[in-house]
């Protein structure tokens, strides 16, 4: 831990734990007493009880990253998608560490290879003991984990970087790569135009006919035409578009091809 936490040393302060139920619990837990006055990294080596969004079981297997960010933010923050800044970040963090150019997002929150599930992301706006507004960010990532060791009903439908690329790599030096980046691209974040351009490069939905379901537990079938300006997914019904920003499942339906028009 020593070396990790030398590296970390000027980036944000780091509490640790060999086993823990979920570092989110924990972030939460430490903001009920405590005032934070810059960022903090929560780890661990062992997850037993990770969540997403909704409260959804993300299991965490031997060798994955699990860890939350603690991050004191001014409000103007929220002008952009900033879920989808973090899954960017990460992405990028990850081509760095591991030479993979073929990850995605699949709006809002999850990170892509092809069609298996890489990782998750979870962000939360919520307040320390003094009020003061808290970002809190929780990321589960598939990187030296065995899929094969994943419950049934997961097995084929995550991977991980080990997986891709046949090797392992060092897990503290892909954690302090992440979270530097995310912590640089949220204090100096780009105009939202740039921000959609990114994202359209690493859209694991488009060209994709989908069904989701919304926040309100209503179904919709079409065609997916990305994001807007608002990070609300946009999806065609005939001649209509409807703009979508609280969605609990995605699944795809089938890949539009669109050759027949050229």
């Amino acid at each position: 831990m020593g070396s990790l936490i030398e590296k970390l040393e000027n980036i944000c302060e780091l509490i640790h734990f060999d086993a823990t139920c979920s570092t989110q619990s924990e972030a939460k837990k430490w903001l009920e007493q405590n005032r934070a006055t810059r960022p903090l990294l929560f780890n661990t080596f062992k997850q037993t009880k990770g969540f997403g969004r909704y409260d959804r079981t993300w299991w965490s297997g031997q060798g994955s990253l699990s860890f939350s960010i603690v991050l004191p933010f001014d409000k103007s923050l929220f002008q952009f998608p900033v879920t989808l800044m973090i899954g960017l970040s990460i992405i990028k963090s990850l081509e760095k560490t591991s030479v993979i150019d073929t990850l995605e997002i699949r709006w809002p929150n999850d990170i892509y290879h092809k069609n298996k599930k890489l990782g998750g992301i979870l962000t939360e706006k919520i307040s320390d003991v003094s009020g003061r507004d808290i970002l809190l960010i929780g990321v589960g990532l598939n990187i030296n984990n065995s899929s094969s060791l994943a419950p049934p009903d997961l097995k084929n439908k995550i991977i991980s970087i080990s997986e891709i690329i046949n090797k392992e790599i060092p897990l503290d030096d892909v954690l302090v790569c992440i979270v530097k980046d995310i912590l640089f691209e949220l204090n100096e974040p780009c105009d939202i135009d740039t921000i959609l351009i990114d994202f359209k490069v690493r859209d694991n939905l488009i060209g994709s006919y989908i069904s989701i379901v919304t926040g309100e537990n209503k179904q919709y079938e079409g065609e997916y035409s990305g994001i807007d300006k608002r990070g609300g997914l946009v999806l065609k019904k005939g001649s209509r578009y409807e703009h979508f920003y609280s969605i609990i499942s995605i699944e795809k339906i089938d890949t539009i091809d669109h050759s027949f028009l050229h």
